[in-house]
């Protein structure tokens, strides 16, 4: 397989899902509902997964946003549970 040199960035610290507003919507464009994160929001926060067509409109790159949530969750919980066993002594 061919490999292709990468630069790995870290994840800037005040990256918070907290922040993106989700919630379902109803899209414009078609007669659909659906469940979603605001592009707005979520380029505030990781900017890599929201793009913009020639015409200005927003789209979430939804599984590289969930795959780098996933890890940031993963690396919170490993931490807190180091923090629980250092306090159980």
């Amino acid at each position: 397989p061919i490999c292709f040199p990468v630069t790995i960035r870290i994840v800037p610290p005040y990256f918070s899902l907290a922040q993106v507003k989700c919630g379902v919507y109803d899209r414009t464009d078609v007669e659909l509902t659906q469940a979603g994160v605001s592009a707005q929001s979520l380029k505030e926060v990781l900017p890599e997964s929201v793009f913009q067509d020639l015409d200005g409109k927003l789209s979430v790159a939804y599984g590289n946003a969930a795959l780098v949530a996933a890890i940031e969750l993963a690396k919170e919980v490993v931490e807190l549970k180091k923090q629980i066993a250092e306090l159980r002594g």
